[in-house]
């Protein structure tokens, strides 16, 4: 599976500095992400330009789950054909999605997830879907819970251009579920319920 390359080396040559001077950009606790060996990143997701957001405050390479409807935009387009970006139907079951989530990350990959499955119309969280604790429960691989500061402010659905908000984004520590072979639905909903506390607490 192809990893980040071109597009990703210039995020952080040339898009950190960017971003740091026009949104104030600043991690907390970055260093709660492991060095190695699969890691999931969630996050909660309320503006267009999230994934780079934590593209550029992650201190590794990562790539992303993104609903196939963000490729039609130019940027993201550009942005997800050179990296890893995992397409997730908008309307369909993501079943082929997960399957390729898991492999990447049991290949010692890192990827970022928003368990809302899409942005946010208030800022606040919406309802999670339950596909982010599927595969934590399914690979027993960390999951790093992290909170977007002023990304709502600074580009929402509503903006039709960024604005200079200071944006901080602040990680979790390591949450480890016990891997399982067969998942009930109880235990999707409690561990998506987990999951989302622990971004609550972060934003």
């Amino acid at each position: 599976m192809k990893l980040p390359s071109l597009s990703y080396d210039l995020l952080k040559a040339i898009g950190v500095p960017l971003f740091k001077l026009y949104f104030r950009l600043e991690s907390i606790n970055a260093k709660n992400i492991p060095a190695k060996g699969g890691v999931i990143i969630v996050a909660n997701h309320s503006s267009f330009i999230d994934a780079l957001f934590i593209a550029a405050t992650v201190p590794r390479k990562i790539g992303f789950m993104m609903l196939q409807s963000f490729y039609k935009k130019p940027v993201l387009n550009w942005f997800c054909r050179d990296i890893t970006c995992i397409p997730v139907p908008d309307n369909e079951s993501g079943h082929q999605a997960l399957r390729r989530a898991i492999e990447y990350l049991k290949e010692g990959n890192t990827l970022s997830i928003f368990p809302e499955g899409g942005r946010s119309d208030d800022g606040k969280l919406k309802e999670a879907k339950t596909g982010t604790a599927f595969i934590a429960l399914k690979t027993g691989i960390p999951v790093i819970p992290a909170g977007i500061i002023g990304n709502f402010k600074a580009y929402s659905k509503h903006h039709l251009v960024p604005r200079p908000y200071k944006i901080t984004v602040r990680y979790g520590k390591p949450m480890v579920f016990e891997k399982k072979n067969k998942i009930t639905r109880n235990e999707l909903n409690s561990t998506t319920q987990l999951i989302m506390e622990k971004i609550k607490g972060l934003m």
